[in-house]
């Protein structure tokens, strides 16, 4: 291997992958030079000799890692030691988060297992371990003397499996992108007043969840920019999904917003609700903060607890506020004895101006974004315009990043759907090279994210869904699996070795099932083939060939749906086909069955296209109905309930019987 080659490989860089075809496709090392350059290395002989030096043989001449994780039933730590202090005694101690003591011991170094071993400058390096009993996942920190000299580093123990409340029951649930929801108390966008009265309507009818869009804070000076999978900040709430209303600082004096349109004007929107905001603060400041009472003092422990956000307190009151109508949605679902309640949903990554990459940008690499590689949805690849995170620095960072991004998004949900979960092993780098977009697979420390997403996942109570659309590798599919992450299948997508629809009892068990999210149309836009219009009007198609196929294609699709019903009338009506397949899917082996709101009122206006910017107005979609006639005009709910309870049978029997 060429020092060059070795310094990707230290990197992780990838030199060559599995298409969607399933074919190997190699990366040319011009573009895996860029990469390199990208993550701060110069490519000098000398240079690049230094830098292997430093990312290979410098943790062997490191006695305690700064982090390590392991996992529960095989608890243990690592130390490196050169000869000469294997002939001494490694005394350690193991402190708790709250700086307990919890374990210590005394072994020679000699007497450890050893599991691994490198020679550097003459000297060999052996690895030695010292397994751990009884303790608990955590995070905890280590203290190591060895021959007079001491060391410290974290030690995060994981547990087997993510947090996973659902034991045999079979759950349902619905899916909004909540500034969508119409509704004659917002001000024009939906908040977490609509919240909670989704959480009743659909307590009401049976539901144990509500999966919503991406909730990241987004950008106050521009509106515009609506999508919420590009946010300013993950850790951050948007605004305006508070609710005035619901705050007690607003007043109203009469101010209503009356909106008819079907799309969002975010302009016009967020100029007026930052209006009431500011008003909304003044009191604030004058009632609360003035007289130090005990929202104020809230409010300055909020400060506290996310002072690394360095904001204003005109930004921290908001962000204050918006938390705080999250949670009390939560604890409603709590109430209403939902089984899991809100499920968030954790966007892949940031925008490159926003407030999150400024705050962390050393771990972020320079001049490329992620994306992903050709397919035939998009044939030239995608460049979703993200910065891409540095795996060599962000375990440089401890994982605190990862760390905290995760808590951010857990604290207010019983849930969370990571987008894009393919994430946390690789992902698709895009670099310019000679004018044009290139990429390349750049990979991460994923057993160590799992461990940590696992931990994180049991500390807030919160289940886990990995969104593993595409394609996906084999080793993410089997741990997602083994650590109890959920996986989330698409009906669209679900056919057989002959391209048939799948059976209900062969879909995947540890998943949440959808008919349709957002990246793909509704149910009756998909039945009519409006999303295959849509593209032909925006010129989405290479050529009119393209465009034929693709009609072709579909009207054989829902031929194939017809025969998977049972059924012979394609020219039945749409509502009748929708229901038909609710109805066999809610008899499903998957155990979350996830149903969209804009398909249950009947709407065929998809939310976003992918492919397009400023063409089509992605992210900016109005329900057409408020939610409470939605709820009351739908005669699903007895039939989803009953097809849940009789899957929920069906697998109790077949554990029984195994």
């Amino acid at each position: 291997m060429s020092d060059k080659s070795k310094l990707c490989y230290l990197q992780g860089i990838g030199l060559d992958y599995v298409d969607y075809h399933g074919n190997s496709q190699v990366i040319d090392q011009n573009i895996r030079d860029q990469l390199l350059i990208a993550c701060g290395h110069h490519l000098g002989s000398q240079e690049i000799r230094q830098s292997n030096e430093q990312l290979d043989a410098l943790p062997w001449l490191t006695v305690l890692a700064k982090v390590q994780t392991t996992v529960e039933d095989s608890a243990n730590f690592k130390i490196r030691l050169s000869s000469p202090l294997l002939e001494h005694a490694c005394q350690w101690q193991l402190f708790n988060s709250q700086k307990q003591l919890i374990l210590s011991g005394e072994s020679p170094a000699e007497s450890l297992a050893e599991t691994g071993h490198y020679f550097y400058q003459g000297l060999r390096y052996s690895e030695r371990l010292i397994t751990l009993e009884n303790i608990s996942p955590e995070y905890y920190q280590l203290h190591l003397q060895i021959a007079d000299q001491q060391f410290s580093g974290q030690l995060i123990y994981s547990p087997k499996t993510c947090f996973d409340p659902i034991e045999k029951d079979k759950l349902w649930g619905v899916s909004v992108q909540l500034y969508s929801v119409k509704s004659n108390d917002n001000f024009g966008i939906g908040d977490f007043g609509d919240l909670q009265e989704l959480v009743r309507l659909s307590a009401s009818v049976g539901a144990d969840y509500i999966l919503l869009n991406p909730l990241h804070k987004l950008f106050q000076y521009s509106p515009e920019r609506a999508s919420p999978y590009s946010p300013n900040d993950r850790t951050q709430l948007n605004p305006l999904y508070i609710s005035p209303k619901l705050c007690p600082d607003f007043q109203s004096n009469g101010l209503k917003l009356k909106v008819t349109e079907s799309i969002i004007d975010y302009p016009a929107i967020s100029s007026a609700k930052y209006a009431i905001f500011a008003e909304m603060f003044k009191i604030f400041t004058k009632q609360q903060l003035a007289n130090n009472t005990d929202r104020a003092k809230q409010f300055h422990a909020f400060k506290s607890q996310h002072a690394l956000w360095q904001l204003a307190d005109y930004d921290y009151y908001l962000q204050w506020q918006a938390f705080v109508q999250l949670n009390r949605c939560q604890t409603l679902c709590q109430q209403l004895q939902m089984k899991i309640g809100l499920m968030l949903d954790l966007a892949v990554g940031c925008a490159p101006d926003g407030e999150e990459y400024q705050r962390n940008q050393e771990i972020f690499a320079d001049n490329v974004s992620v994306g992903a590689p050709p397919d035939p949805w998009a044939t030239e690849g995608q460049n979703w315009g993200l910065p891409a995170i540095n795996p060599v620095q962000l375990k440089a960072n401890n994982y605190q990043f990862f760390i905290t991004l995760l808590r951010a998004n857990m604290q207010a949900c019983g849930a969370l759907r990571i987008d894009h979960v393919m994430g946390l092993l690789r992902l698709w780098w895009c670099v310019q090279f000679q004018g044009q977009q290139h990429g390349c697979y750049v990979y991460y420390p994923f057993e160590n994210l799992l461990a940590i997403l696992a931990l994180e996942s049991h500390k807030n109570n919160c289940l886990i869904v990995g969104e593993d659309l595409g394609v996906v590798p084999p080793e993410v599919i089997s741990n997602m699996a083994k650590r109890h992450v959920y996986g989330n299948n698409i009906f669209y997508f679900e056919k057989n070795a002959h391209g048939e629809f799948k059976q209900p009892q062969n879909f995947r068990q540890q998943a949440m099932l959808m008919i349709a999210n957002h990246d793909v149309p509704p149910f009756y836009a998909w039945w009519q083939a409006d999303d295959i219009k849509l593209k032909t009007q925006y010129q989405l198609f290479e050529s009119s060939e393209q465009a034929h196929q693709a009609l072709a294609t579909r009207e054989q699709d829902q031929q194939l749906l017809i025969k998977w019903l049972g059924s012979k009338a394609i020219t039945d009506s749409r509502e009748t086909i929708y229901h038909a397949v609710v109805k066999k899917l809610a008899a499903s082996a998957s155990t979350l069955l996830c149903l969209q709101v804009e398909d249950l009122e009947g709407n065929n206006i998809p939310v976003n296209i992918p492919g397009t910017n400023t063409e089509y107005p992605n992210w900016s979609r109005r329900l057409a109905q408020p939610l409470r006639q939605t709820f009351d005009q739908t005669s699903l709910f007895a039939v989803i309930n009953q097809g849940r309870k009789n899957a929920t049978e069906q697998s109790s029997n077949h554990s029984s019987t195994t």
